[in-house]
């Protein structure tokens, strides 16, 4: 077996995916448990853990080289405000007959209550209670609660949807629709004892009726794919994508996370996978943690520090203080005085800053023509001051 996972590959050479190499072993795994009760991904069995060493290597190598990438499912991705504005304007959702209706009975059992695809055929008419403005979804069986001994501290999942305000309509009033189909429905209830929620419209579509059928599982996942997205012409979504919609819109529009799990039903951190973060969030995020904009943010009126050297330190600056010999004595190239302020600060601290402050006109001082090159800027301690302006004349 060991041989086997070092070896298999594909017919082209390439190695599988981590996760089908993982799915390939479980598949004989699960042969070889019923056939000679061998469970060699039982970590507690130290007669496999080599297998299961050389295994977790080979996984390893394959994601390294690339291969893990080529297994990436195609994220499902949630309805849009602006698909859900299409399905209404082009009469697929609404009560115009039974088939919107129960259309719209099953896109919004998925959007306000974050029903997974397999919720859907296990749905009651116990399971809803309408009042004037009230949508209150009570949950009896689902995959993350099912009654039994495990579940005795827990309790069924009860979400509420307030539709409007009390005593006020609007258009789209989900209640009124949920009231129209229930009571649609209603006659069925002690028929099918209480097996079923959705039921096929009637055949002949002047009336608006059901029929006494119950719509299957695979009938009612192909609703939103097949009946709105393709007769609408927006992308193909399948069933799950309204529970992805449910934990979308209230994660997008901040509302904190315990509220979501109790519209969702999540227990695990699973809800995070369906919860999509918009480009207007990214951007957000983005300017939050990016530079500041000190065109925008930074209103500091910095000094500006060109000047003339004459004006500002007047017309006997270099007069005995500093001397040709002194700086030419200097052993220092110009980068090193520059950058040196412990040098510049002990020569330009003989400076008498007792000046004049008008423009004065001077012989070029000697001691352009003692040094090759005069420093490029002048620094004081903590301070650079560059575009030194030299007023001369001869």
């Amino acid at each position: 077996m060991i041989k086997f996972v070092q070896e298999v590959a594909k017919k082209d050479g390439d190695l599988y995916p981590p996760k089908t190499l993982n799915s390939i072993v479980c598949g004989i795994n699960r042969y070889l448990e019923d056939k000679n009760d061998y469970n060699f991904m039982d970590k507690s069995d130290k007669r496999f853990s080599l297998l299961r060493k050389v295994m977790d290597a080979e996984m390893k190598e394959s994601t390294k080289k690339g291969f893990g990438l080529k297994n990436t499912k195609p994220q499902r991705e949630p309805v849009t405000a602006e698909e859900e504005e299409i399905l209404w304007s082009k009469g697929l959702l609404g009560g115009n007959c039974a088939t919107s209706l129960l259309h719209t009975i099953y896109f919004y059992n998925g959007k306000l209550f974050g029903l997974r695809a397999k919720d859907h055929r296990n749905l009651r008419i116990a399971n809803f209670r309408i009042t004037d403005n009230i949508i209150t979804f009570d949950e009896s069986f689902s995959k993350t609660f099912h009654g039994g001994l495990k579940d005795l501290k827990n309790t069924p999942r009860v979400s509420t949807h307030f539709c409007h305000d009390s005593g006020k309509e609007h258009p789209r009033c989900l209640v009124q629709l949920y009231k129209l189909y229930l009571e649609k429905i209603k006659i069925f209830d002690s028929v099918v004892q209480d097996k079923a929620f959705y039921f096929y419209p009637n055949r002949d579509f002047s009336k608006f009726e059901f029929e006494q059928r119950p719509l299957g599982e695979n009938k009612l996942n192909g609703i939103l794919p097949d009946e709105l997205c393709a007769k609408a012409g927006l992308p193909r979504k399948t069933a799950h994508s309204l529970r992805i919609t449910t934990a979308t819109r209230l994660f997008q529009s901040g509302i904190e996370e315990k509220l979501i799990r109790d519209r969702t039903g999540h227990k695990s951190d699973s809800l995070f996978k369906y919860e999509r973060v918009s480009n207007q969030q990214l951007k957000q995020a983005s300017s939050i943690l990016g530079p500041c904009n000190s065109e925008a943010n930074d209103s500091t009126n910095y000094p500006s520090f060109e000047f003339n050297l004459f004006d500002t330190l007047g017309d006997n600056v270099f007069d005995n203080v500093i001397s040709d010999e002194t700086l030419c004595s200097i052993n220092l190239s110009d980068d090193d005085l520059m950058f040196n302020e412990d040098v510049a600060d002990e020569i330009l601290a003989g400076i008498d800053y007792e000046s004049a402050t008008t423009s004065v006109t001077r012989p070029t001082p000697k001691v352009s023509e003692a040094c090759t090159a005069s420093p490029p800027k002048l620094v004081f301690s903590n301070c650079t001051f560059t575009n030194v302006t030299f007023t001369n004349s001869k």
